[in-house]
């Protein structure tokens, strides 16, 4: 799944729009994204809903996630065989709301099968697929140059990866029916009452803001801003591979390490903060220094501090559902937080970029991240933690 993400937002799709139409790029991936983003919100929602919905012989989630995987799978072949711009902009939106509809259902497993003492080192372990998703994305999309054949390859990692969760890790059946009271006017969004909800919302959709600011717009940056005779064989795709590769080993060192101690931490809400202020200073070395070296320490920073952000993330998620009838529903909105950022960033950034030009997009980039570790802050765990314990010694 997030091989998808990253393959083709990062490389594929900036890639093809400048092949159709170099002059008008920027405008067109911002477009692109836009629409994209308001779709990919109702995938990720539908996706938490149908799934904590659906009664069948294969579980609760399964069934949502081969249909979304399916479709998206025939819609990366065509964006593969896309011949025009306008081609993309109807399929790349499409494209994420069936990608955003499998990881709502994929993401709502966590709080079925997990009991609570064990959320950080499964958050962790699930965490670390995510820089193995992203090191074959961009490398996929960046040495197979064909862009249908990038786009299958895509499709094949996708649709292998479904099959082994599947089939390796089966649900049980779900066929028990509850008898549910009619929902109340506003029900889709009732957990935003809950102010410790809201705040994790607040907080995931500002961290994710900073980290796209920049490595959304990372293939026209290195490429327009650093200067393509600064990179390594002046190749704006390589220079790309070799950034996610570097956030990659940064990732995957610490995750493991921060999953483990965030079973013995209290408030790892704090740590939450700290890697997202973390990200944001990150940002700052590239717009004070515009060099390749910039952007290795700019790669490193955001490396570790993603990779301990990443590792307690679905935990905090987990801890702040108020309903948990309503699970599949509620980490839906909070993973909303995490991927319309990445699709409406781009749309951002090209305004930002319009007025001040590329240097101009790193300090909101960071501020916006160091915000969000704040907000992080005020989070208050206990009642939470209190509860789901609970829940585990009646199960």
């Amino acid at each position: 799944m997030t091989s998808a993400y990253q393959g083709v937002a990062s490389i594929a799709l900036p890639r093809s729009l400048q092949q159709f139409d170099p002059v008008h790029k920027v405008s067109l991936l911002a477009t692109t994204t836009t629409l994209a983003a308001i779709l990919a919100i109702f995938g990720m929602v539908l996706g938490g809903m149908i799934s904590d919905r659906t009664h069948s012989r294969w579980g609760r989630r399964t069934p949502s996630i081969a249909i979304g995987c399916t479709v998206a799978a025939i819609l990366l072949v065509m964006m593969g065989s896309a011949r025009s711009a306008g081609a993309l902009m109807i399929l790349m939106p499409a494209l994420w709301l069936a990608l955003n509809f499998y990881q709502a259902a994929m993401t709502a497993m966590l709080t079925d099968r997990v009991a609570p003492g064990d959320l950080g080192k499964v958050s962790a372990a699930i965490a670390l697929g995510a820089p193995v998703g992203t090191l074959i994305g961009v490398n996929i999309t960046s040495f197979v140059t064909s862009a249908l054949g990038s786009y299958m390859a895509i499709a094949a990692v996708l649709l292998a990866g479904t099959g082994i969760l599947i089939g390796f890790t089966p649900e049980s059946p779900y066929l028990e029916r509850k008898v549910q009271a009619r929902p109340k006017q506003g029900w889709a969004l009732s957990s935003f009452g809950d102010r410790d909800f809201s705040l994790a919302f607040v907080s995931r959709f500002l961290l994710f803001i900073a980290f796209y600011s920049v490595t959304g717009y990372l293939f026209f940056l290195v490429q327009d801003y650093i200067g393509l005779q600064r990179l390594p064989g002046r190749d704006a795709g390589k220079a790309v591979s070799v950034v996610f590769s570097i956030i990659t080993v940064g990732w995957i060192v610490v995750t493991p390490i921060t999953g483990f101690i965030a079973d013995r931490i209290a408030k790892i809400q704090w740590i939450v903060g700290l890697s997202s202020i973390g990200i944001g200073l990150s940002i700052m070395v590239p717009a004070l220094y515009p060099t390749w070296t910039a952007m290795i320490v700019f790669s490193a920073g955001v490396g570790v501090s993603f990779g301990i952000y990443v590792a307690i993330d679905l935990k905090l998620m987990a801890l702040v559902l108020p309903d948990p009838d309503a699970a599949g529903r509620d980490m839906a909105l909070l993973g909303v937080a995490g991927g319309a950022p990445q699709i409406l960033t781009p749309s951002i950034a090209a305004a930002i970029i319009g007025m001040g030009g590329y240097s101009s997009l790193f300090l909101p980039g960071a501020v916006v991240g160091i915000i969000g570790g704040i907000a992080s802050f005020f989070i208050q765990l206990k009642r939470h933690r209190e509860r789901a314990d609970g829940m585990a010694s009646n199960g």
